[in-house]
């Protein structure tokens, strides 16, 4: 009994660890497989994951009228 459940616990293990999508190219999450961009061309861009964001240190403010 105990190797058939070693067994089920393998395959369950297994089958779980195989993606669904071998042929879908993803980036960072994303499904590019239906991409109208080549995938080569697509780039990382945004502030770096540190959160490294400069502020102003005395903000203007605009007038919204005129």
């Amino acid at each position: 009994m105990l190797r058939i459940t070693r067994l089920f616990i393998w395959a369950f293990l297994l089958l779980n660890s195989v993606p669904t999508t071998v042929n879908a190219q993803d980036k960072n999450g994303f499904d590019l497989a239906d991409s109208l961009i080549p995938v080569d061309e697509i780039h990382q861009g945004g502030p770096p994951r540190d959160g490294n964001i400069r502020s102003q240190i005395v903000p203007t403010t605009v007038s919204s009228l005129n």
